[in-house]
């Protein structure tokens, strides 16, 4: 559900060289524990998670019609859609002046955030409802999902928080660029947020292309 963040667009953002703070300060070290965190998610033991949530009923079958995850591939990109209009929206003319200091961006940041937390929770429950009732398979997913939200969703949001704290030293030493490179970190951090989601609609399509 979760792809290696070595790749993903927001850490190489974070990484960029012409943008790295010095050694020692905050970016740096949120870079850092961002990458090991989230690429941690691949390597958990989904065994032991398993385990804990039990295993599927074998004998139930699927409840779901063929063609069910269309419609949660529309609600994705409804919201994906939605999320990405407003940072775009928000981060077009907006007026940054380097004299009134840092607190509107991170103002204006903490609040893409609680929104895109927002949305995209209520994304993630309405995806694991829909796959409980799809199929054994599917349900246990859904269970996987909740049991590791539950585990490391905290911590996850944690390290996310400390976006705007980052985006500072940005602001700080490249103000010429600082607007650009914001719009591309909101959207990154927007696609780092959905991974779930779409692992779990990916897995929907793959069993409703089994079905047809």
């Amino acid at each position: 559900m979760h792809s290696q963040l070595d790749s993903s667009r927001l850490l190489s953002l974070l990484a960029d060289p012409g943008a790295r703070p010095q050694a020692g300060a905050p970016g740096g070290d949120f870079a850092e524990a961002l990458a090991r965190w989230l690429g941690a998610l691949d390597a958990v033991r989904l065994r032991e998670a398993l385990q804990e949530i039990g295993p599927p009923a074998a004998a139930v079958a699927a409840s779901a019609p063929a063609g069910g995850s269309a419609a949660l591939a529309q609600a994705l990109h409804r919201v994906r859609a939605a999320l990405a209009e407003r940072i775009l929206a928000a981060l077009t003319d907006v007026d940054v002046d380097v004299d009134a200091g840092y607190g509107p961006c991170r103002r204006l940041h903490l609040e893409h955030q609680r929104r895109m937390e927002s949305r995209i929770g209520a994304l993630r429950v309405q995806v694991r409802e829909a796959l409980a009732g799809a199929s054994p398979r599917l349900r246990q997913l859904a269970r996987l999902d909740a049991t590791m939200q539950q585990a490391f969703g905290e911590r996850e949001q944690r390290l996310l928080a400390t976006l705007p704290t980052l985006l500072e030293q940005r602001f700080e030493h490249r103000p010429d660029a600082f607007v650009q490179l914001w719009r591309q970190v909101l959207l990154a951090e927007l696609e780092t947020r959905l991974l779930p989601v779409v692992g779990m609609i990916e897995a929907f399509s793959r069993e409703d292309a089994q079905w047809q």
